[in-house]
């Protein structure tokens, strides 16, 4: 049966919305305040605020169940983490970097006093170019100290052929892991693809903790580094470090990422049902292509990412995201993972594949505020501008 209207009936066009309030749909989930506010209730009746108290303890070692890891250390962020995961490395130099890379990556490395090196990105999966990997270390012998990749989307890259690159070259790899929270590959959970990951718990992401991330790693030697960094005066088995940090999480981040975790099993559950809606609803809508996650990974699934080939589809990507936020329907791109894009310059003719890429996906709406219906009705949005997008490309905004 054929639903597309006889005339358009668009936003952009003056019509009314097709929804009543902004479908904002990411996966920002707090839990029942009752149950923040006893676990909050027993901080202050201990009066033990940080420091690594007993509940940044407990989800350390709940976490290290998860991804069955030796050592999980917690800090107040993700940034902070992938800082201290270069500094306890003591990397040098250059460190090989995909070219969707966010902010929080490039200020890492310029906090540790590094220079990124950009590699492509695969455009069907948005991971790492093993190849021009390949040729950027062979290009660069020596210059180059680490590897610092980035599992995108909630997918996981070619760890096996990183690690074989970091072996043979004698260099460290790491991995930031923002979007990736108990992934699980081939049966196993992820955690030890490198010498160290990082999580984020920020509140924005599947799993929170009010801004907090965490640090796996099987290395004890660089597990005691990276807790005597975290702290400005050392913690645990005393090593000798450069430099420190305060670092440390908070109880109060440590008791909201506990709540989450309790909760994470339905969360993912429920943003699989909707993915799976938007593959139904999109699959015949031609010029629009779903990233999915690997066939090896149990993804977490909190992203719906599209790639638009304006060629086929008829209009760009930010004219899409336009006709979408004039229905209420807060599609998105986020400068702060293109970060990259200001470093590139317009010589840089090997990497002009990624920055296409980069600039023609978006984010769809998804999350605990999303409902089946919410995700039908921007397919079919979808759809219709498709249908008339010839004439909407033409609309000033």
């Amino acid at each position: 049966m054929n639903t597309t209207p006889s005339h358009p009936t668009f936003g952009i066009l003056g019509a009314r919305p097709r929804f009543n309030t902004l479908l904002v749909g990411d996966t920002t989930y707090l839990p029942a305040p009752e149950r923040y506010e006893s676990i909050f209730r027993d901080i202050f009746a201990r009066q033990y605020y940080t420091n690594q108290g007993p509940l940044t303890s407990q989800l350390e070692q709940r976490l290290s169940v998860l991804h069955g890891m030796r050592h999980v250390v917690c800090v107040t962020n993700a940034t902070i983490g992938l800082i201290m995961a270069a500094e306890a490395m003591e990397l040098r130099d250059q460190v090989v970097v995909p070219a969707l890379a966010s902010t929080s990556v490039l200020q890492s490395l310029a906090w540790a006093g590094l220079e990124p090196i950009f590699c492509n990105i695969d455009s069907s999966t948005h991971q790492m170019n093993i190849g021009h990997v390949t040729d950027i270390l062979n290009q660069n012998r020596g210059a180059i100290s680490g590897i610092l990749a980035v599992n995108q989307w909630g997918s996981i890259c070619d760890a096996p052929a990183l690690r074989s690159l970091a072996s043979r070259f004698g260099i460290h790899l790491y991995f930031d892991s923002v979007h990736a929270f108990a992934n699980v590959v081939n049966g196993a959970s992820i955690g030890s693809l490198g010498d160290v990951e990082v999580f984020s718990l920020h509140s924005s992401q599947i799993m929170g903790g009010a801004e907090g991330g965490f640090l796996c790693t099987n290395d004890d030697a660089l597990a005691a580094r990276l807790r005597n960094i975290r702290s400005s005066y050392g913690a645990g088995t005393f090593t000798a470090v450069a430099k420190t940090s305060n670092g440390r999480m908070s109880e109060a981040q440590a008791a909201l990422g506990l709540l989450h975790l309790d909760d994470f099993p339905q969360l993912q559950s429920r943003n699989l049902a909707l993915l799976q809606r938007y593959e139904s609803g999109l699959e015949k809508v031609s010029g629009l292509r779903l990233l999915k996650p690997s066939d090896t990974c149990n993804s977490n699934y909190a992203y719906v990412v599209c790639q638009v080939d304006e060629s086929v589809f008829g209009m760009s990507r930010d004219r899409l995201i336009a006709v979408l936020k004039a229905e209420n329907i807060n599609a998105r791109h986020h400068p702060c993972l293109e970060a990259s894009l200001a470093y590139i310059a317009p010589e840089e003719d090997q990497l002009q594949h990624s920055v296409d890429v980069i600039r023609n996906y978006f984010q769809l709406p998804l999350g605990v505020d999303v409902s089946v219906h919410d995700v039908d009705q921007v397919c079919a949005v979808l759809a219709e501008a498709r249908t008339y997008a010839t004439m909407l490309k033409k609309i000033e905004v």
